[in-house]
């Protein structure tokens, strides 16, 4: 079976909603996290379903889509540049093309991000989350805990 991935909702205490990439990680990651958090955490994490998706703005999913696509021209264009310094005097030029390869996809992967989140501020987020989650913790821009004991 596949990684279990997709726009989730609650994946970090500060931001409502997110691609999420491996969710099995991330529940391993909030395990870890202190122990008044990971009940509530685990609570309100989840994938939200794709009727969902209708009401995230299509810029900001197709933003999203191009930066998980620049950023894995970047993760390439990285490993090239990597590969190539270990043979320099061998490969000087790929490694210059690479290195340009790379300030290119890390810029692209820039733009997308900020057109993403140009789009996620034009949402209600409120009406949102009242509509795929409504708990009580999220006071409008992060989780609330309960104090440790």
């Amino acid at each position: 079976m596949g990684l279990k991935r997709g726009w989730g909702i609650h994946c970090h205490h500060s931001i409502l909603v997110e691609y999420v990439y491996n969710y099995d990680e991330r529940v391993k990651a909030i395990k870890d996290k202190p122990q008044n958090e990971i009940k509530t955490r685990l609570k309100l994490f989840k994938i939200l379903p794709k009727k969902a998706l209708e009401e995230i703005p299509k810029a900001c999913q197709q933003a999203w889509e191009a930066y998980r696509q620049a950023k894995k021209v970047w993760h390439q264009a990285e490993k090239a540049y990597r590969q190539a310094k270990k043979v320099w005097h061998q490969a000087e030029k790929a490694c210059r093309q690479a290195d340009m390869a790379w300030h290119q996809a890390e810029k692209a992967c820039r733009q997308a991000y900020q057109q993403a989140w140009e789009a996620w501020l034009k949402v209600d987020k409120e009406a949102f989350h009242a509509k795929w989650c409504g708990c009580k913790n999220w006071n409008g821009e992060e989780i609330v805990f309960n104090r440790a004991k």
